[in-house]
């Protein structure tokens, strides 16, 4: 018996066929579709790739659970910000101050 390619059981790792097609309807190139194993790798990927060890990130202190999750993970710094009386995330709060 000979081995083909009906035993390859794995879907693509690169996803090309799903990204090439995301790619044409919302017309983008590929190269700028990014897919993964659902949103908690998702995330993961982002904390890797724009915050560093040490950085502050702010976020409303109702959220998905997983940001401070990844802020401990990846020894990032975290800020939560309260919500108003009315349950509104003040978005104020979430902009530099100006100082003068």
């Amino acid at each position: 018996m000979e081995a083909n390619e009906s035993l390859r059981l794995y879907p693509d790792p690169t996803c090309e066929s799903l990204r090439n097609t995301l790619a044409e309807y919302y017309g983008l190139k590929a190269s700028q579709v990014f897919v993964g194993n659902g949103s908690d790798e998702l995330l993961a990927f982002s904390f890797m790739a724009f915050f560093n060890p040490g950085d502050t990130i702010i976020f409303p202190d109702i959220t998905y659970s997983f940001y401070e999750v990844y802020s401990s993970m990846f020894s990032v710094n975290y800020r939560l910000i309260s919500l108003d009386d009315e349950f509104n995330v003040p978005v104020e709060e979430f902009l530099p101050k100006m100082t003068g």
